[in-house]
């Protein structure tokens, strides 16, 4: 089915020229337009003029990039079936038909001067019409032309011979008698005159032996695991893709290779790539030795692929950098792209690739922008077709010059010196300073002047104008300067605090001052400023938190101060957390006089650990200590007098850590203890 087409796809001076066209149509062959189809037309470079199928264009325009035409309506059918170049109502037809194909000029010229005829040389020319069918047809609109669905349904392309012949009927009956005894003589003297002759040819011509022709009709089938590449649907491509089916029946493959067969399909060769499912009729009716029509359906690819299927919207990727909009520079940007289609780069590769219609411009102010372009493969070996592409680009130089240049609002800044790396510093510290400038200044080639040599060690602030050349670098272009206050780089440790209490807790022994520095160069994330100050002449380490030695993470503020130090002033706080690595089992001790008694026969290390282990489970004991009664290097030892005597006595434990790695410090225990 081909859906409705309309004026409405061509602009004003195109319609003003096909009404036009139409009128004078209607004023000198009134029955033309009758005849006459409104279809978009494609153009196939590469096509021969083989595959049309023999449309020939009443006539072709072009309007807004794209080409119309008027066909007649009997030359777009082939046994009342839409020819097979006619798809979604666009015929497709070479680029050898177009240029043989009238235009709007010549057409209107043709018409005035009578020269054209009602139909196409292949046609039978129309019968004579009722006047009031003649009347009513000139009263239609000239929209039948362009908006009737053009399909077998709605659409005979007989019509017309079947009332003429309908007339002809009416005559006939009115001389019936007449027209059959003159017809029996006529066939009466043919009929003697192809018998003489052919007895005649018969006793004058040598006989041969007649050739029995072998019928293919049932040879054909569907051979969906074999696959052919072709360049397209020509009689000669198609017998070599179904020549490679080794399956085919001996006589089948004997019929396509004689030169008489005729293969063809009214499938459409889809340009993607991809293997389809192809149905071939094979005609091997004029062959020498064979007769009959089969089908073979295999799958088919492509040679080329059509770019036109793809994306052209390229602006959902990071914007490139480029310097220059040319043809090289847009295929460089293109195949940088992560994920590009692999069909489109391997065409961006030929060398015959065309990158046209380049619109757009890329200022260098490190913005971007929208350039549109053309990919054009139709040059190329393996590809065909065109896309309209879009990007977002970024001018690769950067013109600094349009950049702020005033920072004397901005705190002010220290430094050692006036030297590169100073400057540098200086300015990746200014809080409004855009990303620009900070990237600029740290380029190699950059070229960074102070308005002076040095700042005075005075402790005032100075405003100090650095002039910044970007002209050798390779990303940026232009000089700045900029302004900004200083002062001489005493610096005030207290910027420097801290709070690292999310890292890993950090174990030591105590917050001695070499503890408390080898914390903090293993807590992590560590201002590197502090770290290169901590093992400093008159630089002071400490802390004024409790650090409980009970194993348990605490959060500690280590104080750095500069003490007579002339670069550096105030102090740093860092915060961590930090843990003991021994346990202090001092304070777990007490009197238990009021529990027990428990039991023992005498006053050895095993003895009392036992006695000790009765009395957690009289009342819980702390958890340190029950676990420093399990390191076999603990002491546990008691001054009391022992007394086996059955009756309770009071018992002084001493638990001493002393030869222990993980716990420290001395617990007493005092108990009441029996012999038993």
């Amino acid at each position: 089915m081909i859906s409705n087409n309309n004026l409405n796809q061509l602009c004003k001076n195109c319609q003003s020229n096909l009404q036009e066209l139409f009128q004078k149509i209607k004023q000198k062959k009134p029955m033309l337009l009758k005849q006459l189809q409104f279809l978009n037309v494609h153009i196939e470079e590469d096509n021969s003029g083989q595959s049309d199928y023999e449309i020939k264009p009443f006539v072709i325009f072009h309007c807004e990039k794209k080409y119309f035409g008027l066909f007649y309506k009997k030359n777009l059918f082939n046994n009342s079936q839409l020819k097979p170049n006619i798809k979604n109502h666009t015929v497709y037809l070479s680029l050898a038909t177009i240029k043989q194909s009238a235009n709007l000029n010549t057409i209107k010229e043709q018409i005035a001067t009578s020269n054209l005829p009602l139909v196409t040389a292949r046609q039978q020319p129309l019968t004579t019409r009722p006047q009031t069918d003649l009347v009513e047809h000139r009263q239609r609109v000239v929209g039948e032309v362009v908006d009737p669905p053009l399909n077998a349904r709605n659409f005979d392309p007989n019509a017309e011979a079947r009332q003429a012949a309908g007339l002809i009927y009416v005559m006939r009956n009115i001389n019936r008698k007449l027209v059959l005894l003159f017809l029996i003589i006529i066939l009466i003297l043919t009929g003697i005159g192809v018998g003489g002759w052919q007895l005649f040819n018969y006793l004058n011509k040598p006989h041969t032996t007649s050739v029995v022709k072998t019928d293919i009709t049932n040879d054909g089938g569907t051979y969906s695991q074999y696959q052919a590449i072709i360049d397209d649907t020509t009689n000669s491509q198609l017998k070599t893709a179904v020549q490679q089916i080794s399956v085919l029946s001996p006589d089948l493959l004997s019929a396509i290779a004689d030169s008489a067969t005729v293969l063809s399909t009214h499938d459409v060769l889809q340009y993607d790539h991809q293997p389809h499912l192809m149905t071939i009729d094979i005609n091997a009716d004029n062959a020498k030795m064979f007769k009959g029509h089969t089908k073979v359906t295999m799958n088919i690819e492509a040679k080329k692929f059509d770019i036109s299927f793809l994306s052209g919207d390229f602006t959902n990727t990071t914007p490139p950098k480029i310097t220059t909009l040319n043809q090289i520079s847009i295929i460089k940007v293109l195949e940088g792209i992560s994920n590009l289609n692999q069909d489109l780069l391997t065409a961006l590769q030929d060398p015959q690739i065309k990158i046209e219609n380049i619109s757009g411009q890329i200022p260098e102010d490190g913005e971007k922008h929208l350039v549109t372009f053309t990919i054009n493969a139709n040059d190329t070996t393996n590809y065909l077709g065109k896309i309209n592409a879009k990007i977002n680009l970024i001018n690769q130089k950067f013109d600094i010059g349009k950049l702020k240049d005033d920072y004397t609002t901005d705190p002010v800044n220290t430094v050692n010196d006036l030297e590169r790396q100073s400057l540098i510093q200086l300015i990746l510290l200014l809080p409004d300073a855009p990303q620009e400038l900070k990237n600029v200044v740290q380029e190699t080639n950059v070229v960074l002047t102070p308005s002076q040599a040095k700042i005075p060690r005075d402790g005032k602030t100075y405003d100090l104008n650095i002039n910044i050349n970007a002209n050798k670098t390779v990303d940026y272009v232009g000089t700045l300067t900029i302004k900004v206050k200083v002062k001489n780089s005493v610096l005030d440790l207290g910027t420097l605090s801290q709070d690292l209490t999310s890292q890993p807790v950090v174990t030591e022994p105590d917050v001695k001052a070499n503890e408390l520095i080898d914390a903090l160069q293993r807590v992590g994330n560590v201002n590197p400023i502090l770290l290169g100050l901590l093992n400093q002449p008159g630089i002071n380490v400490s802390t004024l938190s409790d650090f409980p030695h009970d194993g348990i993470a605490h959060k500690i503020g280590i104080d750095i101060q500069a003490e007579g130090v002339p670069q550096y002033t105030g102090q740093a706080r860092v915060w961590i957390m930090m843990k003991s690595s021994k346990i202090d089992i001092t304070s777990d001790g007490g009197s238990f006089i009021q529990f027990g008694p428990v039991n023992g026969n005498d006053t050895n290390t095993a003895t009392l650990i036992s006695a000790l282990e009765q009395l957690n489970k009289l009342t819980p004991l702390n958890a340190n200590l029950l676990a420093v009664l399990k390191d076999k290097n603990i002491m546990v030892t008691t001054d009391s007098q022992f007394v086996a005597d059955k009756k309770p006595h009071e018992i002084n434990i001493t638990i001493n850590t002393i030869n222990t790695s993980q716990y420290e410090g001395v617990a007493k225990i005092l108990l009441n203890m029996q012999s038993t």
